[in-house]
């Protein structure tokens, strides 16, 4: 072990344990080797040595355990290569201007993320003829900033087999006032598009989970509760773990809305790993959109007349929630609106 990996720290008051009253659950100094406390108090002041590093924190210092994010999303199109970012775009304008100086994705798309319309002018809307004169053979799906609606463009309809009657069965395809199709979709409407979009292998997948995972824990983030997980990234990131492969602890939360192989990881049952390093025993499901995106679903009406979207029923609930939960899982809902 390098010498720089271990380090004591000292502070009047370092509280180790909160379920132990009085001097029990305190200590004044840790001995730190690779990231984990070894030892502690006099023992920890006994293993120091000239080589290692030394923190004398005054009364007024903070010391943080690592910290675990509660709702996280590692993996999206939006984080792959080739992507252009959106973020911060002032409108219409400035996402065409963005999207005209870059460059075609690996996977043969014009891939954008992180628009929002709510930052822009009242009236200000993108437009599906404007795109589909810039890009007439090149598929373009541009996420917006809350993931939950994209803009794509009349080739990228095509590629997904989206016909101009196409109605879909759950989520919203936005129409303009003459009826047509206006490159809008929202919640479960995006998944024809989706599917039609080259998916990462899993190589580019574990190249995403360790980046993020860098950027995560440099800033004290260890572990984190993947608030939505296909069951096929569920089983790669199980075999990550045994392998002492995964960068930093995850509780997955499976996707139970939309896949059809769900019924194997049902079967299988949840998973607690007594390591912590991946767990799934949570299924996740949702009842509505997001409020940017008018997909939450509202008992008055958007400005624009929309009501938004539900896409798994209150009888869909109830009736598969509580059999989840006898075979064992903790079930999340994701539910925004008001009706």
């Amino acid at each position: 072990m390098r010498a720089e990996d271990q380090v004591l720290v000292e502070h009047p008051r370092i509280i180790v344990d909160v379920r132990e009253e009085g001097p029990e659950g305190v200590t004044d100094a840790l001995w730190i080797e690779d990231g984990r406390v070894v030892a502690l108090g006099d023992e920890a002041r006994g293993r120091w040595h000239a080589g290692a590093r030394r923190l004398e924190l005054d009364g007024g210092a903070c010391v943080l355990p690592a910290l675990t994010d509660a709702h996280c999303h590692l993996w999206g199109v939006g984080q792959r290569v080739g992507v252009v970012n959106l973020r911060g775009a002032s409108g219409p304008d400035e996402v065409m201007a963005r999207l005209q100086q870059a460059e075609i994705s690996p996977s043969g798309w014009m891939l954008g993320q992180a628009w929002d319309d709510h930052a822009w002018a009242d009236g200000e809307a993108l437009s599906l003829a404007r795109l589909d004169a810039m890009f007439p053979d090149v598929p373009v799906c541009l996420r917006r900033i809350d993931f939950h609606a994209v803009w794509v463009n009349s080739c990228a309809m095509r590629r997904a087999g989206i016909s101009p009657d196409w109605r879909p069965t759950r989520g919203a395809a936005r129409r303009d006032e003459a009826g047509r199709l206006n490159g809008l979709l929202v919640d479960d409407a995006v998944l024809p598009i989706m599917a039609a979009i080259l998916p990462p292998d899993e190589a580019e997948d574990q190249a995403l989970m360790a980046g993020w995972a860098e950027t995560l824990r440099a800033v004290g983030v260890t572990g984190a509760h993947m608030a939505l997980v296909e069951p096929g990234r569920v089983a790669m990131l199980e075999r990550m773990a045994a392998a002492g492969e995964l960068p930093l602890r995850v509780a997955a939360m499976i996707d139970g809305t939309r896949h059809p192989d769900l019924d194997m990881i049902l079967e299988r049952g949840p998973r607690h790993d007594p390591t912590g390093w991946c767990t799934s025993h949570t299924i996740k499901f949702f009842a509505d959109g997001a409020m940017g995106s008018q997909g939450a679903l509202l008992s008055s009406p958007y400005r624009s007349g929309e009501l938004g979207v539900e896409v798994v029923g209150e009888e869909d609930l109830m009736t598969r929630i509580p059999a989840l939960m006898e075979a064992g899982w903790q079930v999340a809902v994701h539910a925004i609106g008001t009706a």
